[in-house]
């Protein structure tokens, strides 16, 4: 199938290509991953990804036309009626920063919200970049975060770690950078513009190493990369074999019942 704006994140086209946020859903639980792809699963956006969405179609979209669609940031009682409830008025001090900032905003100058296809260890992926310069092979993903500096917990990690690197925005420019590397034969370089949600919000453009991407995509002596998980992907979706429930996401304890103990030791390993 062709993809357009309007059908991106439909269930035909989850079904047909994986995203970098369909990939982390198996990461997490492949019963819950497959469930979303096939519509028993809809969640509802949480206040911080529309805080993300906000900043976002302000910086690379359309805004006005997404407040249409989404009605729930606005108030309907109290003393903000009519105007944006608490959690979103710092959207706009935040995108007003960002605005102010002429480097800042020069690496937002590209093609904004440019769609992609490709295939990467067999695997059918689509992309959806915030903005893609190619005159001068460049990619920005843009993002929020509640502080740039913070150190966050990754639990699979098992340690802090920078939030590029915690929240897998490593994986996901590696991934844009192959598919755009199959329809140029040019390796972009990949930068996070990022703004925080702190008292007065901090902003900072942070490039991707090259050789990290590198290291997550393709494997070098110490690990595989990610075609092991690429393969259990595209057989979990073509039926070849049985997602395996994590046990520990929402989804999983709705559904949970007893069968055996757990060890000590598989009580370590779930640990936030």
């Amino acid at each position: 199938m062709e993809l357009t704006e309007s059908n991106y994140y439909g269930l035909e086209a989850n079904k047909e290509y994986s995203s970098n946020s369909q990939i982390k859903d198996f990461q997490e639980c492949e019963v819950t991953a497959m469930k979303r792809i096939n519509g028993e699963i809809v969640d509802e956006p949480t206040i911080d990804m529309l805080i993300g969405q906000y900043v976002d179609e302000a910086l690379t979209g359309n805004l006005e036309e997404w407040k249409e669609s989404h009605p729930e940031i606005i108030a309907k009682t109290g003393k903000n009626i009519g105007c944006l409830k608490a959690d979103f008025q710092k959207c706009e001090l935040m995108v007003d920063i960002c605005k102010n900032d002429k480097k800042f905003m020069q690496y937002l100058s590209g093609e904004k919200q440019v769609i992609m296809t490709g295939v990467i260890y067999g695997l059918p992926i689509k992309i959806k970049m915030d903005v893609y310069d190619e005159k001068h092979d460049v990619i920005v993903d843009l993002k929020t975060t509640k502080s740039i500096t913070a150190p966050c917990w990754n639990k699979k990690a098992h340690q802090y770690q920078d939030f590029i690197t915690a929240y897998g925005y490593i994986q996901q420019m590696a991934i844009y950078r192959e598919i755009v590397f199959q329809h140029t034969g040019k390796k972009c370089r990949c930068f996070i513009a990022v703004v925080d949600k702190g008292a007065y919000p901090n902003h900072e453009v942070v490039e991707v190493p090259q050789d990290e991407m590198d290291d997550l995509l393709y494997g070098n002596e110490f690990a595989p990369g990610l075609q092991p998980l690429f393969n259990r992907i595209a057989d979990l979706k073509n039926g070849v074999e049985q997602p395996i429930p994590c046990g520990v996401c929402e989804d999983c304890i709705k559904n949970k019942k007893i069968e055996k103990p757990i060890s000590l030791a598989e009580l370590r390993g779930r640990l936030d």
